[in-house]
């Protein structure tokens, strides 16, 4: 599904190791709190964990072992929540701000990226 009235998102693979259905959860900046956490319960707090990266706060640098900011941040990879999914988060007003999820069961640490 696409979100906002976008075009639907296709995801293809290749690769033997994955499965057929891919669990992926589209949400929007307008997205109710609630969607949000629907569409996974840390989304609403990667999305706040993602603005400090990206603004240097200094407590969101510290608690990843970071010395400047990421501007640039777009995804986080978090492993063992036990709610793999893939979440595609979008802010028409400013791009700057999408954000994707992935949680992968088989990780043991949060990533950056």
């Amino acid at each position: 599904m696409g979100s906002e009235g976008t075009a639907p998102v296709v995801i293809a693979h290749e690769d033997e190791e994955l499965p057929e259905v891919v669990n992926v959860w589209a949400t929007a900046a307008s997205s109710e709190e609630r969607a949000l956490t629907q569409s996974h319960g840390l989304l609403p707090k990667a999305l706040e964990f993602a603005a400090g990266l990206r603004a240097g706060s200094p407590d969101h640098l510290r608690a990843i072992e970071l010395a400047s900011a990421l501007p640039e941040l777009h995804t986080i990879v978090i492993g063992h929540s036990h709610q793999a999914r893939i979440c595609l988060h979008r802010d028409a007003h400013d791009p700057d701000n999408n954000l994707v999820l992935v949680d992968w069961r088989g990780l043991d640490r949060v990533c950056a990226v």
